[in-house]
Protein backbone atom coordinates (compact mmCIF):
# COMPACT_ATOMS: atom_id res chain seq x y z
CA UNK A 1 0.00 0.00 0.00
CA UNK A 2 2.88 2.42 1.02
CA UNK A 3 4.63 2.53 -2.31
CA UNK A 4 1.03 2.80 -4.64
CA UNK A 5 0.44 5.94 -2.45
CA UNK A 6 4.69 6.70 -3.44
CA UNK A 7 3.90 6.11 -6.80
CA UNK A 8 0.75 8.39 -7.20
CA UNK A 9 2.45 10.98 -4.67
CA UNK A 10 5.32 11.51 -6.84
CA UNK A 11 3.59 11.33 -9.79
CA UNK A 12 1.34 14.63 -8.62
CA UNK A 13 4.76 15.71 -7.07
CA UNK A 14 6.11 15.88 -10.31
CA UNK A 15 2.11 17.41 -11.80
CA UNK A 16 2.68 20.23 -9.09
CA UNK A 17 6.56 20.84 -10.29
CA UNK A 18 5.23 21.12 -13.90
CA UNK A 19 2.15 23.42 -13.96
CA UNK A 20 4.83 26.28 -11.31
CA UNK A 21 7.57 26.01 -13.62
CA UNK A 22 4.75 26.77 -16.46
CA UNK A 23 2.78 29.48 -15.17
CA UNK A 24 5.63 31.29 -12.90
CA UNK A 25 9.11 30.06 -14.09
CA UNK A 26 9.97 29.73 -10.64
CA UNK A 27 12.51 26.89 -11.00
CA UNK A 28 14.40 28.91 -13.73
CA UNK A 29 14.18 32.32 -12.62
CA UNK A 30 14.41 34.24 -9.43
CA UNK A 31 10.82 34.88 -7.99
CA UNK A 32 8.85 34.29 -4.59
CA UNK A 33 8.21 30.93 -4.97
CA UNK A 34 11.93 29.53 -6.00
CA UNK A 35 12.54 29.11 -2.33
CA UNK A 36 9.17 28.54 -1.08
CA UNK A 37 8.10 25.97 -3.05
CA UNK A 38 11.55 24.27 -3.04
CA UNK A 39 11.97 24.16 0.58
CA UNK A 40 8.22 23.20 0.94
CA UNK A 41 9.12 20.34 -1.28
CA UNK A 42 12.29 19.08 0.44
CA UNK A 43 10.23 19.23 3.57
CA UNK A 44 6.41 17.97 2.53
CA UNK A 45 7.10 16.60 -0.81
CA UNK A 46 10.34 14.24 -0.80
CA UNK A 47 9.26 12.23 2.35
CA UNK A 48 6.26 12.19 2.66
CA UNK A 49 5.25 8.78 2.03
CA UNK A 50 7.89 7.45 4.18
CA UNK A 51 7.13 9.45 6.75
CA UNK A 52 3.72 7.91 7.92
CA UNK A 53 4.72 6.17 10.52
CA UNK A 54 7.43 8.14 12.28
CA UNK A 55 5.11 9.17 15.07
CA UNK A 56 4.13 6.00 15.47
CA UNK A 57 7.87 4.99 15.95
CA UNK A 58 8.25 7.55 18.68
CA UNK A 59 5.24 6.17 20.42
CA UNK A 60 2.04 8.40 19.38
CA UNK A 61 -0.58 6.75 18.10
CA UNK A 62 -1.40 8.88 15.38
CA UNK A 63 -5.13 8.05 13.37
CA UNK A 64 -5.13 6.49 10.54
CA UNK A 65 -7.75 9.48 10.09
CA UNK A 66 -4.99 12.01 10.95
CA UNK A 67 -2.64 10.68 8.44
CA UNK A 68 -4.65 11.17 5.72
CA UNK A 69 -6.01 14.67 6.57
CA UNK A 70 -2.33 15.39 6.75
CA UNK A 71 -1.87 13.96 3.37
CA UNK A 72 -5.03 15.52 1.86
CA UNK A 73 -4.51 18.86 3.08
CA UNK A 74 -1.21 18.73 1.55
CA UNK A 75 -3.04 18.07 -1.59
CA UNK A 76 -4.74 21.02 -1.26
CA UNK A 77 -1.87 23.71 -0.56
CA UNK A 78 -0.18 22.98 -3.59
CA UNK A 79 -3.50 22.95 -5.48
CA UNK A 80 -4.71 26.26 -3.82
CA UNK A 81 -1.14 28.04 -4.15
CA UNK A 82 -1.66 27.12 -8.03
CA UNK A 83 -5.23 28.26 -7.93
CA UNK A 84 -4.48 31.65 -7.33
CA UNK A 85 -1.77 32.08 -9.13
CA UNK A 86 -3.69 31.04 -11.96
CA UNK A 87 -6.39 33.49 -10.96
CA UNK A 88 -4.08 36.27 -11.03
CA UNK A 89 -2.66 35.82 -14.13
CA UNK A 90 -5.57 35.75 -15.79
CA UNK A 91 -7.03 38.93 -13.84
CA UNK A 92 -3.68 41.30 -14.52
CA UNK A 93 -3.46 39.01 -18.41
CA UNK A 94 0.45 38.21 -17.41
CA UNK A 95 2.97 36.11 -19.36
CA UNK A 96 6.10 34.78 -16.89
CA UNK A 97 9.38 36.37 -18.35
CA UNK A 98 12.71 36.10 -18.16
CA UNK A 99 13.98 39.12 -18.87
CA UNK A 100 15.07 42.02 -16.20
CA UNK A 101 17.13 45.31 -17.04
CA UNK A 102 18.52 46.93 -13.99
CA UNK A 103 17.23 50.86 -13.75
CA UNK A 104 20.51 52.75 -12.65
CA UNK A 105 18.85 54.83 -9.61
CA UNK A 106 18.38 54.04 -5.84
CA UNK A 107 14.86 55.09 -5.91
CA UNK A 108 14.76 56.12 -2.32
CA UNK A 109 14.77 59.20 -0.40
CA UNK A 110 18.43 59.51 1.33
CA UNK A 111 16.82 61.97 4.30
CA UNK A 112 14.26 59.38 4.95
CA UNK A 113 16.60 56.02 4.34
CA UNK A 114 19.48 57.62 6.40
CA UNK A 115 17.17 57.97 9.67
CA UNK A 116 15.70 54.54 9.33
CA UNK A 117 18.99 53.07 9.25
CA UNK A 118 20.30 54.45 12.41
CA UNK A 119 17.07 54.08 14.07
CA UNK A 120 17.16 49.83 13.51
CA UNK A 121 21.36 49.99 13.90
CA UNK A 122 20.81 51.20 17.36
CA UNK A 123 17.54 48.94 17.70
CA UNK A 124 19.60 46.24 16.90
CA UNK A 125 22.61 46.59 19.54
CA UNK A 126 20.09 47.67 22.04
CA UNK A 127 18.63 44.45 21.38
CA UNK A 128 21.67 41.90 21.59
CA UNK A 129 22.88 44.11 24.47
CA UNK A 130 19.95 43.41 26.82
CA UNK A 131 18.80 39.74 25.59
CA UNK A 132 22.06 37.86 24.60
CA UNK A 133 23.62 38.48 28.39
CA UNK A 134 24.14 34.76 28.47
CA UNK A 135 25.69 33.48 24.97
CA UNK A 136 28.88 35.43 22.99
CA UNK A 137 30.15 34.30 19.94
CA UNK A 138 33.24 33.30 22.22
CA UNK A 139 31.18 30.45 24.01
CA UNK A 140 29.49 29.73 20.55
CA UNK A 141 32.54 28.90 18.46
CA UNK A 142 34.75 27.54 21.44
CA UNK A 143 31.61 25.30 22.22
CA UNK A 144 32.06 25.78 26.07
CA UNK A 145 28.48 25.63 26.33
CA UNK A 146 26.50 22.59 26.54
CA UNK A 147 23.25 21.33 24.32
CA UNK A 148 21.15 22.43 27.23
CA UNK A 149 22.97 25.66 28.66
CA UNK A 150 22.79 27.03 24.25
CA UNK A 151 18.83 25.28 24.35
CA UNK A 152 18.05 27.23 27.62
CA UNK A 153 20.18 30.58 25.90
CA UNK A 154 17.99 30.22 23.15
CA UNK A 155 14.89 30.06 25.09
CA UNK A 156 15.70 32.83 27.07
CA UNK A 157 16.52 35.06 24.07
CA UNK A 158 13.00 34.02 22.11
CA UNK A 159 11.39 35.22 25.90
CA UNK A 160 13.52 38.30 25.77
CA UNK A 161 12.03 39.45 22.77
CA UNK A 162 8.66 37.87 22.42
CA UNK A 163 5.66 40.36 22.87
CA UNK A 164 5.22 39.02 26.73
CA UNK A 165 8.13 41.13 27.62
CA UNK A 166 9.81 44.73 26.40
CA UNK A 167 7.86 46.04 23.67
CA UNK A 168 10.65 48.35 22.43
CA UNK A 169 12.66 44.98 22.44
CA UNK A 170 9.94 42.58 20.22
CA UNK A 171 10.03 45.93 17.70
CA UNK A 172 13.85 45.60 17.64
CA UNK A 173 13.36 41.50 17.14
CA UNK A 174 10.46 42.12 14.00
CA UNK A 175 12.61 44.87 12.30
CA UNK A 176 16.03 42.49 12.70
CA UNK A 177 13.95 39.64 10.91
CA UNK A 178 11.64 41.65 8.78
CA UNK A 179 13.28 44.74 7.62
CA UNK A 180 16.94 44.58 8.21
CA UNK A 181 17.93 41.94 5.64
CA UNK A 182 15.86 44.17 2.91
CA UNK A 183 18.07 47.55 4.32
CA UNK A 184 21.40 45.49 3.53
CA UNK A 185 20.38 44.40 0.32
CA UNK A 186 19.56 48.56 -0.62
CA UNK A 187 23.32 48.78 0.76
CA UNK A 188 24.84 46.20 -1.44
CA UNK A 189 22.89 47.24 -5.07
CA UNK A 190 23.48 51.13 -3.80
CA UNK A 191 27.68 50.42 -3.73
CA UNK A 192 28.01 50.35 -7.30
CA UNK A 193 25.76 53.81 -7.76
CA UNK A 194 26.66 55.72 -5.10
CA UNK A 195 30.22 54.77 -4.73
CA UNK A 196 31.25 56.22 -0.80
CA UNK A 197 32.89 54.88 2.10
CA UNK A 198 29.93 56.13 4.14
CA UNK A 199 27.42 53.14 1.84
CA UNK A 200 30.58 50.63 1.80
CA UNK A 201 31.31 50.96 6.00
CA UNK A 202 27.35 51.01 7.02
CA UNK A 203 26.67 48.08 4.49
CA UNK A 204 29.66 45.80 6.11
CA UNK A 205 29.05 47.18 9.64
CA UNK A 206 25.04 46.11 9.18
CA UNK A 207 26.29 43.13 7.95
CA UNK A 208 28.29 42.10 10.58
CA UNK A 209 25.77 42.98 13.78
CA UNK A 210 23.27 40.69 11.37
CA UNK A 211 25.65 37.61 11.78
CA UNK A 212 26.50 38.46 15.59
CA UNK A 213 22.34 38.49 16.20
CA UNK A 214 21.89 35.41 14.26
CA UNK A 215 24.76 32.83 15.99
CA UNK A 216 24.12 34.64 19.32
CA UNK A 217 20.23 34.28 19.23
CA UNK A 218 20.50 30.35 18.30
CA UNK A 219 18.65 31.08 15.30
CA UNK A 220 20.61 30.20 12.26
CA UNK A 221 18.10 30.54 9.25
CA UNK A 222 18.64 34.63 9.33
CA UNK A 223 22.60 33.95 8.76
CA UNK A 224 21.23 31.56 5.72
CA UNK A 225 19.00 34.01 4.60
CA UNK A 226 21.29 37.03 4.51
CA UNK A 227 23.43 35.05 2.95
CA UNK A 228 21.38 33.58 0.05
CA UNK A 229 19.73 36.92 -0.27
CA UNK A 230 23.03 38.56 -1.13
CA UNK A 231 23.78 36.30 -3.80
CA UNK A 232 20.42 36.77 -5.35
CA UNK A 233 21.25 40.66 -5.19
CA UNK A 234 24.88 39.69 -7.30
CA UNK A 235 22.78 37.83 -9.71
CA UNK A 236 20.74 40.89 -9.73
CA UNK A 237 24.03 43.39 -10.06
CA UNK A 238 24.60 41.55 -13.36
CA UNK A 239 21.58 41.80 -14.99
CA UNK A 240 20.31 38.16 -14.96
CA UNK A 241 17.07 37.51 -13.07
CA UNK A 242 17.17 33.58 -14.61
CA UNK A 243 19.27 30.64 -13.98
CA UNK A 244 18.14 28.43 -16.60
CA UNK A 245 21.61 28.67 -18.39
CA UNK A 246 23.90 29.28 -14.68
CA UNK A 247 22.43 26.27 -13.00
CA UNK A 248 25.65 26.31 -11.08
CA UNK A 249 25.31 28.87 -8.60
CA UNK A 250 21.77 27.49 -7.22
CA UNK A 251 23.45 24.06 -7.35
CA UNK A 252 26.76 25.14 -5.88
CA UNK A 253 24.70 26.90 -2.92
CA UNK A 254 22.12 24.09 -2.45
CA UNK A 255 25.09 21.91 -1.71
CA UNK A 256 27.16 24.40 0.53
CA UNK A 257 25.03 24.68 2.53
CA UNK A 258 23.39 21.20 2.78
CA UNK A 259 26.41 19.37 3.26
CA UNK A 260 29.07 22.30 4.91
CA UNK A 261 27.29 25.52 6.76
CA UNK A 262 24.11 23.39 8.05
CA UNK A 263 26.58 20.47 9.56
CA UNK A 264 29.10 22.89 10.72
CA UNK A 265 26.26 24.97 12.97
CA UNK A 266 24.98 21.59 14.05
CA UNK A 267 27.98 20.39 15.58
CA UNK A 268 29.25 23.66 17.11
CA UNK A 269 25.68 23.52 18.54
CA UNK A 270 25.91 19.29 19.54
CA UNK A 271 29.92 18.95 19.96
CA UNK A 272 29.37 15.12 20.52
CA UNK A 273 28.53 14.87 17.02
CA UNK A 274 30.56 13.79 13.87
CA UNK A 275 30.29 15.16 10.46
CA UNK A 276 28.17 12.30 9.20
CA UNK A 277 25.71 12.50 12.38
CA UNK A 278 25.87 16.49 12.00
CA UNK A 279 24.90 15.40 8.37
CA UNK A 280 21.98 12.94 9.25
CA UNK A 281 20.73 15.82 11.37
CA UNK A 282 20.17 18.11 8.60
CA UNK A 283 18.83 15.85 6.89
CA UNK A 284 15.82 14.54 9.53
CA UNK A 285 15.66 18.17 10.16
CA UNK A 286 15.12 18.69 6.75
CA UNK A 287 12.99 16.43 5.56
CA UNK A 288 11.42 13.95 8.15
CA UNK A 289 11.26 16.54 11.74
CA UNK A 290 8.96 18.71 9.60
CA UNK A 291 6.52 15.85 8.19
CA UNK A 292 6.12 14.77 11.94
CA UNK A 293 5.88 18.03 13.35
CA UNK A 294 2.92 18.43 10.98
CA UNK A 295 1.16 15.30 11.44
CA UNK A 296 0.55 16.51 15.34
CA UNK A 297 -1.49 19.69 14.13
CA UNK A 298 -3.74 16.79 12.77
CA UNK A 299 -3.48 14.71 15.82
CA UNK A 300 -4.38 17.77 18.05
CA UNK A 301 -6.96 19.54 16.43
CA UNK A 302 -9.77 18.90 16.95
CA UNK A 303 -9.00 15.94 19.14
CA UNK A 304 -7.11 17.11 21.85
CA UNK A 305 -8.49 20.99 20.96
CA UNK A 306 -11.30 22.41 19.23
CA UNK A 307 -10.19 24.99 16.36
CA UNK A 308 -9.02 28.49 17.10
CA UNK A 309 -11.23 30.05 14.84
CA UNK A 310 -8.28 32.60 13.70
CA UNK A 311 -6.19 32.52 17.15
CA UNK A 312 -3.57 30.22 16.23
CA UNK A 313 -2.22 33.98 15.80
CA UNK A 314 -1.32 35.71 18.93
CA UNK A 315 -1.89 39.12 16.66
CA UNK A 316 -5.35 38.04 15.73
CA UNK A 317 -5.77 36.57 19.84
CA UNK A 318 -4.74 40.11 21.30
CA UNK A 319 -7.79 41.52 18.95
CA UNK A 320 -10.63 39.71 20.05
CA UNK A 321 -9.16 39.93 23.27
CA UNK A 322 -8.35 36.22 24.35
CA UNK A 323 -4.82 34.60 25.75
CA UNK A 324 -5.44 30.86 23.96
CA UNK A 325 -1.55 29.28 23.73
CA UNK A 326 -0.59 29.07 19.91
CA UNK A 327 -0.55 25.06 18.60
CA UNK A 328 3.15 25.73 18.02
CA UNK A 329 3.32 26.61 22.12
CA UNK A 330 0.02 23.95 23.13
CA UNK A 331 0.98 20.42 21.00
CA UNK A 332 4.37 20.26 23.14
CA UNK A 333 3.48 21.69 26.56
CA UNK A 334 -0.36 20.82 26.81
CA UNK A 335 -0.25 17.10 24.92
CA UNK A 336 3.26 15.88 25.20
CA UNK A 337 4.39 17.54 28.58
CA UNK A 338 7.26 19.47 27.05
CA UNK A 339 8.15 22.71 27.79
CA UNK A 340 11.00 25.01 26.93
CA UNK A 341 10.34 24.80 23.34
CA UNK A 342 7.90 25.47 20.29
CA UNK A 343 7.09 23.06 17.27
CA UNK A 344 6.81 25.28 14.31
CA UNK A 345 5.10 23.99 11.25
CA UNK A 346 4.50 25.15 7.96
CA UNK A 347 1.53 27.53 7.39
CA UNK A 348 -1.00 24.83 6.68
CA UNK A 349 -0.63 23.85 10.12
CA UNK A 350 -1.95 26.94 11.97
CA UNK A 351 -4.34 26.73 9.21
CA UNK A 352 -6.21 23.37 9.81
CA UNK A 353 -5.94 24.53 13.90
CA UNK A 354 -8.09 27.58 13.65
CA UNK A 355 -10.97 26.43 9.99
CA UNK A 356 -9.83 22.79 9.61
CA UNK A 357 -10.08 21.81 5.64
CA UNK A 358 -11.31 25.63 4.52
CA UNK A 359 -8.33 26.93 6.36
CA UNK A 360 -6.29 25.41 4.47
CA UNK A 361 -7.38 26.24 1.02
CA UNK A 362 -8.41 30.30 2.36
CA UNK A 363 -4.74 30.30 3.28
CA UNK A 364 -2.73 28.80 0.06
CA UNK A 365 -5.07 30.98 -2.30
CA UNK A 366 -4.18 33.91 -0.33
CA UNK A 367 -0.44 32.98 -0.63
CA UNK A 368 -0.80 31.95 -4.23
CA UNK A 369 -2.41 35.37 -4.56
CA UNK A 370 -0.13 37.42 -2.98
CA UNK A 371 3.04 36.41 -3.69
CA UNK A 372 2.06 36.42 -7.74
CA UNK A 373 1.03 39.79 -7.05
CA UNK A 374 4.67 40.36 -5.97
CA UNK A 375 6.43 38.82 -9.33
CA UNK A 376 3.88 40.94 -11.43
CA UNK A 377 4.42 44.37 -9.47
CA UNK A 378 8.22 43.62 -9.83
CA UNK A 379 7.87 42.97 -13.97
CA UNK A 380 6.22 45.70 -14.44
CA UNK A 381 8.35 47.98 -12.59
CA UNK A 382 11.76 50.39 -12.98
CA UNK A 383 14.10 48.18 -11.70
CA UNK A 384 15.48 50.28 -9.15
CA UNK A 385 17.88 49.65 -6.25
CA UNK A 386 15.48 49.89 -3.86
CA UNK A 387 12.73 47.89 -6.06
CA UNK A 388 15.72 45.43 -6.50
CA UNK A 389 15.98 44.92 -2.56
CA UNK A 390 12.55 45.03 -1.59
CA UNK A 391 12.12 41.57 -4.02
CA UNK A 392 14.77 40.04 -2.98
CA UNK A 393 13.64 40.38 0.60
CA UNK A 394 10.21 39.29 -0.06
CA UNK A 395 12.17 35.92 -2.13
CA UNK A 396 13.28 35.45 1.01
CA UNK A 397 11.03 36.31 3.25
CA UNK A 398 8.60 33.82 1.64
CA UNK A 399 10.73 31.12 2.75
CA UNK A 400 9.26 31.66 6.24
CA UNK A 401 6.01 30.66 4.85
CA UNK A 402 7.15 27.22 5.22
CA UNK A 403 8.16 27.07 8.51
CA UNK A 404 5.42 29.47 10.93
CA UNK A 405 1.86 30.85 9.98
CA UNK A 406 0.90 33.12 7.40
CA UNK A 407 0.32 36.27 9.61
CA UNK A 408 3.84 35.65 11.61
CA UNK A 409 5.39 35.48 7.96
CA UNK A 410 3.14 38.48 6.54
CA UNK A 411 4.11 40.71 9.65
CA UNK A 412 7.01 39.30 12.00
CA UNK A 413 9.10 38.04 9.03
CA UNK A 414 8.25 41.11 6.69
CA UNK A 415 6.00 39.23 3.89
CA UNK A 416 3.88 41.73 3.77
CA UNK A 417 5.35 44.79 6.18
CA UNK A 418 8.54 44.95 3.83
CA UNK A 419 6.35 45.59 1.09
CA UNK A 420 4.33 48.65 2.91
CA UNK A 421 7.78 49.93 3.73
CA UNK A 422 8.81 49.92 0.69
CA UNK A 423 5.55 51.89 -0.53
CA UNK A 424 6.40 54.10 2.24
CA UNK A 425 9.13 55.75 1.06
CA UNK A 426 7.91 55.29 -2.68
CA UNK A 427 5.37 58.08 -0.97
CA UNK A 428 7.52 60.30 0.83
CA UNK A 429 9.89 60.52 -2.82
CA UNK A 430 6.99 61.52 -4.19
CA UNK A 431 6.02 64.33 -1.65
CA UNK A 432 9.42 65.63 -1.80
CA UNK A 433 9.64 66.03 -5.55
CA UNK A 434 6.35 67.55 -5.04
CA UNK A 435 7.70 70.36 -2.85
CA UNK A 436 10.52 70.83 -5.17
CA UNK A 437 8.15 71.44 -8.01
Amino acid sequence: MIFLFAILWYLFLGWVVYQFQKHTRCFTTWNTFTLFLSLAILSHGINVPFSMSVNKALGVAISDGALVQFAANLVLMYVSILLGVLLVNRAFRYTPTQKFTPDPKLGINPLVFWPVVILFNILLIYKLKTATINLDLFSFFSQSLSPEEYKAARVLFGKTTSSEGSLLLYFANIASLAFFPCLLFVFYLARDIKKNVIITGVFWATLVLLIYHSLVSGHKASVLFVIVGLLICHNFKKGNISFAKTLKLPLVLAGVTFFLLLPFLYAVQYSYLNYWEALYSVWYRLTIEPNRVLQLYYYTYPEHHDYLLGTSSQWVARVVGTSVMPPHSYIPKMVFGQWRTTWNAIFIGDAWADFAYAGTVLFSLTIGILLQLYNIWFSRSKKTVLVQATYVALIINALTLATAGMLASFLSFGLLSVFVLYLFSKELIWLKELRMS
